[in-house]
């Protein structure tokens, strides 16, 4: 499910509630809508839970259970008066009773809140069977409930009241996490959690390296914590958390700023802060009375306590309007502690186009303790060559788009995007800290351009004969209209399953592999020692071997074994099997996991949207299969065309960089020498 049809089956259901006498109001509208995604997407996760359970020889006990589950009543058995009957006299009560453990209590207090009902049942059974085709674990890339959280804000508009309110890009979120690396056993906290995206993307950096029960229990109980002053941010953040595993998440309902920050204790200290204030907000004077610094400005609050929660070593990655940088009066008088007291080590600076839902230029502070700062690091994030601005939808911002920034950040390395500044330069009255790169002129010579030009010429003799192959393997092409296809063959005619089961060793080193989702293949999780692992039993993949993750392959969890994999190990949530290459090519079965087309087909089977899948639903699909000289001609086609394309790619890339610096060069009269 793209992010477009994400949006609009939410926009679907909206309009239809906002049409709804009990829900007309942006919040009874908003608490009704969350609830009701929390009941589809809560019944899926605990199907998926109860499946690992049964595979690893588990009891599972469900915290909502027969006949209170989303699909037992939200199949359509229940419409008009009856379904709004067996909502407020059977589901509500049922939900509200939850006792036993910490995880059913949750669920018990997110449902104490909720009293908002549609009146009409007829609509509001319409409203079911839209929710219903949203598919959350197929919205991967887009983080499903920041997006419909988004969505919704902006769908709003003013009259939401959340005045100043912006929601991090998951991508953005995972650079700041990446870099402030929050470790097992240390505490995290967001004082303006909202939808809980930087608590989830924390929660999932740390998952892989809590290897024993002690510190599992800690990550799920202890190591995350939230606060929200809105009711529909504690629902939906705490509901992001229990989806994405977490048994005891820990939101909390309240104004973070309420607190005298002069009242912190040691037992409130955290070791990181991740967050992103809201923007463009204000207090009411009674509040600023609890900070050093008055101020009206909530981003000015919330950075004076952000500090004063962190413990003397602990680490915060933060996002602030670039305003935040250079406001005078009591914003320099902060700047001046802040960097007198903590060591503001780095700040990147984020486009202001196409990232948030209003173009508002921000940048990232990355701050740890003890101070004082000595130098700032700064990197100026930008569009991939070729794209002239980040867009939301068209162009949107991606981990991969962010990689070589981040590399910038870890190394500290200097280049045409990043440069360090020592604080001793900066402005004594304002210590402004807008990132700002100094000045430095071109070095460019004739034998500088000659050079890259050469470069830009052993490129494109590849361009050309790629162009030459298409277009000769086009112009044999049957037209459009034409009635062909590939034979469609059973895919288990070219595939064994193999169950190369081992007992760990615990002194023994084993390297453990991570399937990516998309068809993006097979990747190194970690090296561990088999004491590391809870589960002994595990399973060797060899190379060339194909790959399915049992529980992620309707979202294309699969890829084949590379060289470097060959001895890794697997739990039994993966199916691995040989491949026939008498049958089928690599590159072809290559070819039919990263086009999404086994994925397709995965997810057109059964009416179920569980992702799990068995040996025989792999072997079953029927895929096209000409024979293997067929293949092998396919193949060198698409070769040649993604080695043109590489090669197009960096001769754009050259000539770019030679056509400015050519212009540079010109105005310094650098050319003529």
């Amino acid at each position: 499910m793209t992010l477009q049809e994400l949006q609009r089956l939410v926009k679907s259901a909206s309009e239809k509630m906002r049409a709804d006498d009990n829900t007309k109001g942006t919040a009874k509208y908003l608490e009704h809508f969350s609830w009701l995604l929390f009941l589809k997407v809560f019944e899926q996760v605990e199907q998926e839970k109860s499946l690992v359970a049964e595979i690893d020889g588990r009891s599972f006990d469900r915290i909502i259970e027969s006949p209170f589950n989303w699909s037992d009543w939200a199949d359509g058995q229940y419409t008009g008066d009856s379904l709004i009957s067996f909502i407020n006299d059977e589901l509500f009560p049922h939900l509200r009773s939850l006792t036993g453990t910490r995880s059913r209590e949750t669920v018990a207090e997110l449902f104490s809140g909720v009293s908002t009902v549609m009146k009409s049942g007829y609509v509001l059974a319409e409203v079911l069977k839209v929710v219903d085709k949203i598919r959350f674990r197929e919205a991967d890339d887009f983080h499903a409930m920041t997006v419909i959280y988004e969505t919704l804000l902006a769908q709003m508009g003013s009259d939401s009241g959340w005045s100043g309110e912006h929601y991090t890009p998951r991508p953005l979120i995972n650079f700041i996490v990446d870099v402030v690396d929050p470790k097992v056993g240390e505490v995290v906290f967001d004082p303006c959690s909202g939808s809980a995206g930087f608590l989830v993307e924390a929660f999932e950096h740390m998952r892989p390296k809590a290897t024993t029960t002690q510190e599992d229990e800690f990550l799920h109980s202890e190591a995350l914590r939230g606060q929200d002053s809105g009711e529909f941010p504690f629902l939906l953040g705490t509901m992001n958390l229990l989806l994405h595993g977490v048994t005891e998440p820990d939101i909390k309902r309240r104004n973070s700023l309420e607190r005298d920050i002069r009242t912190i204790s040691s037992d409130d200290l955290v070791d990181v802060v991740l967050t992103n204030p809201p923007f463009g907000g204000s207090e009411h004077p009674q509040v600023q009375r609890n900070f050093p610094i008055r101020s009206s400005s909530t981003q000015l609050l919330f950075m004076q306590l952000n500090l004063a929660t962190l413990r003397p070593q602990g680490r915060m990655g933060v996002v602030l309007p670039e305003s935040f940088l250079s406001n005078g009066d009591s914003f320099a008088v902060f700047r001046k502690q802040m960097l007198e007291t903590w060591n503001v080590h780095t700040i990147v600076s984020v486009p202001s186009k196409g990232i948030w839902y209003k173009d508002v230029k921000t940048d990232l502070l990355f701050i740890d303790g003890p101070g004082p700062t000595e130098e700032i690091f700064y990197v100026e994030i930008q569009p991939p060559p070729g794209v002239k601005n980040f867009s939301r939808v068209r162009k949107p911002l991606t981990e991969e788009a962010l990689a070589p920034f981040l590399e910038l950040v870890n190394n500290r390395a200097e280049s045409e995007h990043s440069w360090s500044v020592r604080v001793e330069d900066l402005d004594r009255d304002s210590f402004d800290l807008r990132p700002m790169k100094p000045a430095t002129e071109t070095l460019l010579t004739l034998e500088d351009a000659h050079e890259r030009l050469s470069r830009i010429g052993a490129r494109a003799p590849i361009v050309e004969a790629s162009v030459e192959s298409l277009t000769s393997a086009l112009s044999g092409a049957a037209p459009a209209e034409a009635d062909v296809a590939f034979p469609l063959r059973p895919l288990g005619d070219c595939i064994t399953l193999v169950r190369d089961r081992h007992q760990l060793v615990e002194d023994q080193h084993y390297r453990r592999v991570r399937v990516a989702l998309h068809g993006r293949g097979l990747a190194l999780r970690d090296e561990v020692t088999g004491r590391e692992v809870k589960t002994k039993t595990q399973y060797f993949v060899r190379q060339d071997q194909f790959v399915v993750a049992e529980i992620d392959a309707k979202l294309g969890g699969m890829g084949i074994v590379p060289p470097d994999l060959d001895g890794a190990v697997v739990s039994s949530h993966y199916f691995s099997f040989d491949v026939d290459q008498s049958v089928c090519r690599l590159g072809w079965l290559t070819l039919l996991v990263e086009s999404g087309f086994l994925t397709g087909l995965l997810s057109a089977k059964g009416a179920t949207n569980y992702a799990s899948v068995r040996p025989d639903d792999i072997r079953e699909l029927q895929v096209p299969m000409p024979e293997v000289d067929v293949q092998d001609d396919v193949l060198r086609i698409i070769d040649a065309a993604n080695l043109g394309y590489e090669a197009a790619r960096d001769v754009a890339d050259e000539l770019s960089t030679v056509v400015q610096e050519v212009r540079l060069g010109a105005l310094t009269g650098r050319l003529t020498q």
